[in-house]
Protein backbone atom coordinates (compact mmCIF):
# COMPACT_ATOMS: atom_id res chain seq x y z
CA UNK A 1 0.00 0.00 0.00
CA UNK A 2 2.45 2.47 0.49
CA UNK A 3 4.48 1.52 -2.74
CA UNK A 4 1.37 2.88 -4.71
CA UNK A 5 1.09 5.58 -2.10
CA UNK A 6 4.46 6.72 -2.87
CA UNK A 7 4.18 6.04 -6.97
CA UNK A 8 0.56 7.81 -7.35
CA UNK A 9 2.82 10.47 -5.36
CA UNK A 10 5.88 10.89 -7.53
CA UNK A 11 2.86 10.69 -10.23
CA UNK A 12 1.46 13.69 -9.63
CA UNK A 13 4.38 15.37 -8.54
CA UNK A 14 5.51 14.52 -12.66
CA UNK A 15 2.07 15.35 -13.89
CA UNK A 16 2.07 19.11 -11.78
CA UNK A 17 5.97 19.68 -13.35
CA UNK A 18 4.48 18.73 -16.54
CA UNK A 19 1.45 21.44 -15.93
CA UNK A 20 3.78 24.17 -14.43
CA UNK A 21 6.26 23.93 -17.37
CA UNK A 22 6.87 27.28 -18.50
CA UNK A 23 7.82 27.94 -21.83
CA UNK A 24 10.86 30.51 -22.43
CA UNK A 25 11.55 32.25 -25.63
CA UNK A 26 13.76 35.00 -26.56
CA UNK A 27 14.64 37.67 -28.95
CA UNK A 28 17.40 39.81 -30.67
CA UNK A 29 15.55 43.31 -29.99
CA UNK A 30 18.47 45.01 -32.57
CA UNK A 31 17.52 43.08 -35.41
CA UNK A 32 14.06 43.60 -34.42
CA UNK A 33 13.72 46.87 -34.46
CA UNK A 34 15.67 47.18 -37.51
CA UNK A 35 13.09 45.39 -39.09
CA UNK A 36 10.06 47.60 -37.92
CA UNK A 37 8.68 49.59 -40.97
CA UNK A 38 9.52 52.96 -40.34
CA UNK A 39 12.55 52.81 -38.48
CA UNK A 40 14.97 53.62 -41.39
CA UNK A 41 12.76 57.15 -41.33
CA UNK A 42 13.15 57.64 -38.01
CA UNK A 43 16.45 56.85 -38.00
CA UNK A 44 17.20 59.18 -41.03
CA UNK A 45 14.73 62.29 -39.46
CA UNK A 46 17.38 61.89 -36.21
CA UNK A 47 20.47 61.93 -37.89
CA UNK A 48 19.31 65.27 -39.50
CA UNK A 49 17.71 66.49 -36.52
CA UNK A 50 20.88 66.01 -34.86
CA UNK A 51 23.04 67.23 -37.41
CA UNK A 52 20.72 70.85 -37.82
CA UNK A 53 21.14 70.96 -34.02
CA UNK A 54 25.40 70.84 -33.40
CA UNK A 55 25.51 73.27 -36.83
CA UNK A 56 23.68 75.66 -34.37
CA UNK A 57 25.91 75.13 -31.85
CA UNK A 58 28.94 75.09 -33.88
CA UNK A 59 27.50 78.20 -35.49
CA UNK A 60 27.26 79.80 -31.88
CA UNK A 61 30.33 79.00 -30.69
CA UNK A 62 32.20 80.63 -33.84
CA UNK A 63 30.41 83.67 -33.13
CA UNK A 64 31.26 83.88 -29.73
CA UNK A 65 35.56 82.85 -30.37
CA UNK A 66 35.38 85.56 -33.55
CA UNK A 67 33.82 88.08 -30.69
CA UNK A 68 36.57 87.50 -28.09
CA UNK A 69 39.46 87.69 -31.14
CA UNK A 70 37.48 90.91 -31.97
CA UNK A 71 38.24 91.93 -28.19
CA UNK A 72 41.72 90.95 -27.87
CA UNK A 73 42.72 92.68 -30.80
CA UNK A 74 40.83 96.38 -29.48
CA UNK A 75 41.72 95.00 -25.79
CA UNK A 76 44.87 97.43 -25.11
CA UNK A 77 42.83 100.82 -27.12
CA UNK A 78 39.55 100.36 -24.85
CA UNK A 79 39.23 102.40 -21.75
CA UNK A 80 38.44 100.43 -18.73
CA UNK A 81 34.78 100.99 -18.36
CA UNK A 82 34.46 99.56 -22.07
CA UNK A 83 36.94 97.04 -21.52
CA UNK A 84 34.85 95.76 -18.18
CA UNK A 85 31.79 95.86 -20.32
CA UNK A 86 33.27 93.57 -22.85
CA UNK A 87 34.17 91.33 -21.19
CA UNK A 88 31.03 90.82 -18.57
CA UNK A 89 29.43 90.26 -22.37
CA UNK A 90 31.78 87.87 -23.68
CA UNK A 91 30.91 85.83 -20.18
CA UNK A 92 27.17 86.14 -21.23
CA UNK A 93 27.69 84.85 -24.54
CA UNK A 94 30.03 81.86 -23.22
CA UNK A 95 27.09 81.17 -20.77
CA UNK A 96 24.41 81.63 -23.05
CA UNK A 97 26.51 78.85 -25.33
CA UNK A 98 26.28 76.71 -22.28
CA UNK A 99 22.57 76.60 -21.75
CA UNK A 100 22.19 76.32 -25.79
CA UNK A 101 24.76 73.21 -25.33
CA UNK A 102 22.52 71.62 -22.53
CA UNK A 103 19.05 72.11 -23.73
CA UNK A 104 19.79 71.22 -27.40
CA UNK A 105 21.21 67.69 -25.57
CA UNK A 106 17.96 67.68 -23.98
CA UNK A 107 16.12 68.48 -27.25
CA UNK A 108 17.60 65.16 -29.08
CA UNK A 109 17.26 62.80 -26.27
CA UNK A 110 13.38 64.03 -26.79
CA UNK A 111 13.19 63.96 -30.10
CA UNK A 112 15.03 60.24 -29.98
CA UNK A 113 12.04 59.69 -27.67
CA UNK A 114 9.66 61.22 -29.39
CA UNK A 115 10.97 59.32 -32.43
CA UNK A 116 10.94 55.24 -30.66
CA UNK A 117 7.74 55.40 -28.92
CA UNK A 118 5.88 54.82 -31.52
CA UNK A 119 8.51 51.52 -32.94
CA UNK A 120 8.64 50.05 -29.35
CA UNK A 121 5.05 50.15 -29.21
CA UNK A 122 5.02 48.17 -32.40
CA UNK A 123 7.41 45.61 -31.04
CA UNK A 124 5.60 45.29 -27.62
CA UNK A 125 2.33 45.00 -28.97
CA UNK A 126 3.82 42.30 -31.32
CA UNK A 127 6.19 40.43 -28.60
CA UNK A 128 2.75 40.18 -26.49
CA UNK A 129 0.75 38.74 -29.45
CA UNK A 130 3.52 36.24 -29.91
CA UNK A 131 3.62 35.27 -26.42
CA UNK A 132 0.18 34.86 -26.14
CA UNK A 133 -0.30 33.06 -28.98
CA UNK A 134 2.55 30.40 -28.71
CA UNK A 135 1.94 29.95 -24.71
CA UNK A 136 5.19 31.69 -24.04
CA UNK A 137 5.56 32.64 -20.19
CA UNK A 138 8.10 35.07 -20.36
CA UNK A 139 10.22 36.38 -23.53
CA UNK A 140 13.95 37.83 -22.75
CA UNK A 141 16.00 40.26 -24.83
CA UNK A 142 19.43 38.82 -25.34
CA UNK A 143 20.65 42.15 -26.38
CA UNK A 144 20.25 43.98 -23.12
CA UNK A 145 23.59 43.51 -21.15
CA UNK A 146 23.39 43.28 -17.40
CA UNK A 147 19.51 42.39 -16.90
CA UNK A 148 20.07 38.52 -18.47
CA UNK A 149 22.79 37.02 -16.84
CA UNK A 150 22.62 33.89 -18.15
CA UNK A 151 20.52 31.92 -20.51
CA UNK A 152 20.77 28.28 -22.29
CA UNK A 153 17.96 27.21 -23.94
CA UNK A 154 15.02 28.47 -24.72
CA UNK A 155 13.31 29.53 -28.32
CA UNK A 156 14.32 32.17 -30.34
CA UNK A 157 11.28 34.03 -31.31
CA UNK A 158 12.98 37.20 -33.13
CA UNK A 159 11.34 35.88 -36.46
CA UNK A 160 7.83 35.12 -35.16
CA UNK A 161 8.10 38.77 -33.73
CA UNK A 162 9.31 40.45 -37.19
CA UNK A 163 6.72 38.38 -38.75
CA UNK A 164 3.86 39.70 -36.29
CA UNK A 165 5.60 43.25 -36.77
CA UNK A 166 5.02 42.89 -40.59
CA UNK A 167 1.68 41.05 -40.58
CA UNK A 168 0.29 44.48 -38.68
CA UNK A 169 1.59 47.00 -40.29
CA UNK A 170 0.51 44.98 -44.07
CA UNK A 171 -2.24 46.93 -45.66
CA UNK A 172 -5.51 45.29 -45.79
CA UNK A 173 -6.39 43.99 -48.23
CA UNK A 174 -9.63 44.96 -50.11
CA UNK A 175 -10.48 47.93 -48.46
CA UNK A 176 -7.80 50.06 -50.38
CA UNK A 177 -6.53 51.39 -46.84
CA UNK A 178 -2.84 51.30 -45.60
CA UNK A 179 -2.01 51.63 -41.73
CA UNK A 180 -1.49 55.06 -40.40
CA UNK A 181 2.22 55.89 -40.69
CA UNK A 182 4.24 54.39 -37.38
CA UNK A 183 6.91 57.31 -37.47
CA UNK A 184 5.59 60.86 -36.67
CA UNK A 185 7.40 63.24 -38.46
CA UNK A 186 7.89 65.70 -35.41
CA UNK A 187 8.12 69.74 -36.02
CA UNK A 188 11.67 71.22 -35.09
CA UNK A 189 11.62 72.63 -31.94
Amino acid sequence: MKKIIAILAVAVLAFTGTVNAQKFGHIDAQKILTAVPGFQASSDEMERYQKEKEKQYLDLQTMIQNNYQKYLAEKDALLPSIKASREKELQKEELKLQEFGTETQQRIQQKQQDLMAPLLKQIKDAIDIVAKENGFAYIFDITQQGSLVYFDGGIDVTDLVIAQIKKASAPTIGTGTTPTPTTPIMQNR
